[in-house]
């Protein structure tokens, strides 16, 4: 019993975090003709937000080797791409940040103490 729950609780926390990253592209595909490509190179793939994520922290692949993975150029545009999707990933992955509970406001003059003037 206490086996099975905990892997059921730590399924949930996994389904939690992989609804964070979400279904979304990190690198979508831009169609490109045949003849600007060159006749020798092979379709990219799109890369989704999870196969980002999965890719560099699960697989262990850096951003370029999963562009390579890909089919996607080298280039640092599109390594700057792949960094920046990553990053915006990894912020939703995290959640919201939390807000302060506890603030100060002054209104008016702030209390001061008596000051001994030196003789």
């Amino acid at each position: 019993g206490d086996v099975n729950e905990a892997r059921l609780e730590e399924r949930r926390r996994l389904v939690a975090l992989q609804r964070r990253i979400g279904d979304g592209v990190a690198m979508p595909i831009r169609r490109v003709r045949p003849s600007k490509r060159g006749a020798d190179a092979r379709p990219r793939r799109a890369i989704s937000d999870r196969q980002l994520v999965d890719g560099v922290f699960v697989e262990g692949l850096t951003i370029t080797g999963l562009l390579k993975k890909h089919n996607w150029g080298l280039g640092g545009a599109t390594v700057q791409a792949a960094t920046a999707a990553l990053a915006a990933a990894l912020d939703r992955l995290s959640g919201p940040a939390p807000r302060p509970r506890m603030a100060a406001a002054f209104y008016g003059t702030r209390a001061s103490w008596p000051v001994e003037e030196e003789a």
